[in-house]
């Protein structure tokens, strides 16, 4: 790849470089989480999708339809924490039930109000498996035909997942120039925050949003062995205390690359879209730790903009 496909470079407080490529390549020094599928793949999926005239997000009826903070929603990854919190998360109206994680919730008998899936590659069927008619699938326009075929039978709900390579021009050649699009960050769970956003919800509580390994678990249930090795390097990573300056020996994470990508474009979402939102989180980990952190930081002092430039995390 070269240097002239970066589109964004992000310092990290240590020095590292995280680099953004075109076709959605993020890439932390030898850290790096790669699109499966080209950008020029799923423009060619947008425009088979298109005409099959699926109802948009922005049409259902609680779109952008401000829900009151007394309103929550649940916002469910895959987590090793979300297998401690199932009985908390019974106790919500409204789940979004991001990425691989449907068919887990399933499985505890839980059916979320929607479902978010952005990864055009096919294999993503595998993780739909439990389907249920009352579920609400929002599928981005960019999926592989396959997977709107797979669920002809339910809720089929398409949206734009808007990134830093998509084609406004040949876009609004198919849908004029008022489409919606949703922008977000390097994993589906970032994009849910800004759905839940979209669908009117200020008081968001996180579920499985670890960003960072249990043990040897990256999930609450078992993936893969082709999914286990494409994991990479795995990294450690030492938060420090809310009331010092160095890292931690005690606040010690374990991630591979697109946990650490997640947790930093998290850090960086919520300290320009914060003031849209309230998280609360179940579970810890790795995001939780950082959102504290900052959240501390914001309310002691003053000069918190330079500060936050500092070192919030050490990752060996």
């Amino acid at each position: 790849m070269q240097s002239s496909d970066v589109i964004d470079e992000i310092k990290t407080p240590q020095g590292r470089l995280i680099k953004v490529y075109k076709d959605n390549y993020v890439k932390l020094e030898e850290v790096s989480t790669d699109a499966a599928t080209s950008s020029k793949i799923t423009f060619e999926n947008i425009k088979k999708n298109l005409p099959l005239k699926l109802p948009k997000i922005e049409k259902l009826p609680e779109y952008r339809k401000i829900k009151g903070h007394d309103v929550p929603i649940a916002i469910v990854g895959g987590g090793p924490s979300l297998k401690n919190h199932i009985d908390e998360l019974k106790g919500f109206r409204t789940i979004l039930a991001c990425g691989s994680v449907h068919d887990y919730l399933r499985s505890q008998d839980i059916v979320p109000t929607y479902a978010a899936i952005c990864d055009p590659d096919p294999v993503s069927i595998n993780y739909y498996r439990n389907l249920h008619t009352e579920v609400k699938y929002l599928l981005a326009t960019s999926v592989d035909v396959t997977l709107l075929e797979h669920f002809k039978d339910y809720q089929r709900i398409l949206w734009h997942c808007h990134s830093a390579d998509f084609n406004v021009d040949e876009i609004e050649k198919l849908e004029g120039t008022d489409y919606h699009a949703i922008s977000g960050g390097c994993t589906v769970g970032l994009r849910g925050i800004n759905i839940c956003i979209m669908l009117g919800y200020t008081n968001i509580h996180f579920f499985g949003f670890d960003s960072c390994m249990d043990e040897e678990q990256c999930h609450a249930y078992a993936v893969s062995a082709k999914e286990r090795k494409d994991f990479g390097r795995l990294f450690e990573v030492k938060l420090r205390e809310l009331d010092s300056e160095g890292p931690s020996e005690k606040r010690v994470f374990k991630c591979v690359g697109y946990q650490l990508a997640q947790a930093y474009a998290f850090r960086d979402y919520y300290l320009n879209f914060g003031r849209l939102f309230t998280p609360t989180f179940h579970g810890d980990g790795l995001m939780s730790g950082m959102w504290e952190l900052i959240v501390h930081i914001l309310g002691v002092d003053d000069q918190s903009d330079a500060k936050l430039t500092r070192e919030l995390i050490h990752v060996s």
